[in-house]
């Protein structure tokens, strides 16, 4: 996945000020802006990597922790979308909607259980053959 454009962090600094100032946010939204602006940076400390084979060394920074960061929580993200879609079943659906004029809204509770089973006839086919745009609900 490419790299953002701009960071949360960067758009924290940078209007981060402003909004508190307009928008005198309360005292959980300044905290979560606050920490925003800090994670992964050295405000919250931070530790050196070294390699063993060729000695080069990566200084990695601590995170914030917080469950609105997209740095922090965009693994646990993606693997609970991917765990969702494990769950769903492997079949296509096609919800459809289905709008009937006023004078047959009656006959809809009627009939609802023969709509489902064939949807082809009975209530389906009444609303399609009288439709009425005027009188739509």
């Amino acid at each position: 996945m490419p790299r953002p454009k701009f960071e949360v962090a960067q758009i924290a600094d940078r209007f981060g000020q402003q909004f508190v100032k307009q928008c005198q946010p309360n005292s959980f939204m300044v905290r979560t802006l606050d920490a925003l602006q800090k994670c992964r940076t050295s405000a919250l400390g931070g530790h050196i990597d070294y390699c063993d084979c060729c000695g080069e060394q990566r200084i990695s920074y601590n995170s914030c922790g917080n469950r609105h960061c997209p740095k922090c929580q965009g693994a646990k993200q993606a693997l609970w979308v991917e765990d969702r879609m494990n769950d769903t079943l492997d079949c296509k659906i096609l919800p459809y909607s289905l709008y009937c004029s006023r004078r047959i809204k009656p006959d809809m509770f009627t009939g609802a259980a023969t709509c489902f089973i064939k949807p082809s006839s009975s209530v389906y086919g009444m609303c399609c053959n009288n439709l009425d745009i005027r009188n739509m609900v």
